[in-house]
C-alpha cells in the first residue's frame, strides 16, 4: 500500500496525467504492472533496466528508512525525469513522508548509482577501445584517429549563498548561476568523460587543463604510442592531441577540414541535448535547487543512466530546444575569446593539425 500511495502522489501532481491513468494505477499496487509506456514516462528507464538497477544497487543500500529501496529508486528516477519531486512530495500528509526524507532518499540513490556504475563513463584508454571509436568517427564523418569530441554545457543551479565565498563564480556568460559541465563523447553519443566540478564562469580551457583525459593523451603523445586526437571548438587551446578549427581558410583542404570538424563536433552538442531531453532536472528551463556538490552528483547519475540507455539501444527523439542556439554559442565564444595557448603545445599542435589536414586531403 505504501508503494501504491507514493506513486499515486507522484502522478496526481503530474500535469499530463489523466483520470484513466490514475484509475489504472489505483487498481494495481505493483508499479511494474503499469504499461511500458506509462512506466517509462514516469521513471525514464524501461522496466527491465529498472529491475536490473534494483538487483545491482539493493545489496549496497545502507540507508535506514521505512521506505523500500524500490520506492526510493522510483522516486529518484521520477525526479531525474521531471525535476519536480520536491514540489510533489514535500506537502504530503497521507504517507507521513517528509520532504527531508524524500531528499535523503534521492541523495542515497544518486550516490549508489555513482559508486556502483561509475564504470559506465569510461575514456577509451586501450588500443582496442580506441580502435573501435576511431572506426566509428571515420565511418560517420570521414575523420581518422579521432577518439572523442569535447565540449561544455551549463546546468542551472540555485544561487549559492555569500557564505560559500565564491558565489559570483557561478554567474555564467548568460547572467545565470550554473555548473559548467565538461563532457567528452564518442560517435555513439556516449559520455566517455564528465567533469561537473566547475562553477559557471570558469573558462573551458581552464577546466580542460585539469581533465584526466588530457594527461592521458599527453603521455600517449610523448610516448608516440598512438596517433590519437580529440576534437574541440575554438574555446579550447590547440594542442598536439586536441584539434581545433582553423581560424583562416586558405584553400579547399582547409575548408574540407573545418567542415568535417564542425560536423563531428556537433556530436557533443547532440549528446548534451539528449541528456537534457531525457532528464528534465537538467533541462535548460530547469534549475537544481541544491549545493554544487549535490547538483554535480545528480548530473553524474543522470549521465550514467544516459549511457546505460544508449548502450542498450533506447534512443529518444532530441528536443531541439535543449540545444544551444547560434546566438548563445556566439556569446559563449565571445566570453572565451582569449584562449591561453601554451607556447610549446601550440607550436606542436599547429604542426599536428597541418599534418592531419595534409593526410586528410590525400584520402579524399
Amino acid at each position: 500500500m505504501e508503494e501504491e500511495l507514493l506513486l499515486l502522489l507522484l502522478l496526481m501532481h503530474e500535469e499530463t496525467i489523466n483520470p484513466a491513468q490514475l484509475r489504472r494505477l489505483r487498481d494495481h499496487s505493483d508499479p511494474f504492472s503499469m504499461s511500458n509506456e506509462d512506466f517509462e514516462r514516469q521513471f525514464v528507464v524501461p522496466k527491465f533496466i529498472c529491475r536490473s538497477l534494483i538487483e545491482n544497487l539493493l545489496p549496497h543500500d545502507k540507508q535506514n528508512t521505512g521506505l523500500s529501496f524500490t520506492i526510493r529508486l522510483l522516486a529518484a528516477l521520477n525526479f531525474y525525469g521531471t525535476g519536480r519531486i520536491q514540489k510533489r512530495v514535500g506537502d504530503d500528509d497521507i504517507l507521513n513522508v517528509s520532504q527531508p526524507t524524500v531528499s535523503r532518499a534521492l541523495t542515497n540513490v544518486t550516490d549508489l548509482l555513482i559508486s556502483e556504475f561509475c564504470g559506465e563513463i569510461c575514456f577509451p584508454d586501450t588500443s582496442e577501445e580506441q580502435r573501435m571509436v576511431k572506426e566509428g568517427f571515420k565511418e560517420k564523418f570521414g575523420l581518422e584517429n579521432i577518439v572523442g569530441v569535447i565540449g561544455t554545457a551549463h546546468i542551472n543551479l540555485l544561487s549559492p549563498t555569500e557564505k560559500a565565498g565564491n558565489a559570483s563564480a557561478y554567474a555564467n556568460e548568460f547572467n545565470k548561476n550554473s555548473i559548467k559541465v565538461e563532457g567528452i563523447c564518442d560517435h555513439r553519443f556516449l559520455f566517455t568523460s564528465l567533469n561537473a566540478r566547475s562553477p559557471g564562469s570558469v573558462k573551458n580551457s581552464t577546466i580542460w587543463h585539469s581533465t584526466p583525459a588530457r594527461e592521458f593523451l599527453s603521455v600517449q603523445y610523448k610516448q608516440a604510442a598512438e596517433n590519437t586526437f580529440l576534437l574541440g571548438d575554438d574555446t579550447y587551446p590547440l594542442e598536439p592531441w586536441l584539434l581545433t578549427p582553423l581560424q583562416e581558410i586558405k584553400n579547399r583542404a582547409d575548408a574540407s577540414y573545418n567542415e568535417r570538424h564542425s560536423n563531428a563536433h556537433n556530436t557533443i552538442r547532440h549528446t548534451f541535448g539528449l541528456l537534457r531531453t531525457r532528464f528534465k532536472c537538467l533541462s535548460k528551463g530547469s534549475k537544481l535547487y541544491y549545493t554544487h556538490e549535490r547538483g554535480a552528483n545528480i548530473i553524474y547519475a543522470c549521465s550514467i543512466l544516459h549511457n546505460i540507455l544508449q548502450k542498450r539501444g533506447y534512443s529518444i527523439k532530441l528536443d531541439e530546444s535543449e540545444l544551444n542556439t547560434a546566438s548563445e554559442e556566439h556569446v559563449t565564444r565571445k566570453s572565451e575569446s582569449e584562449v591561453v595557448q601554451s607556447a610549446p603545445q601550440f607550436v606542436n599542435g599547429c604542426e599536428s593539425r597541418q599534418l592531419y589536414i595534409r593526410n586528410l586531403n590525400e584520402t579524399v
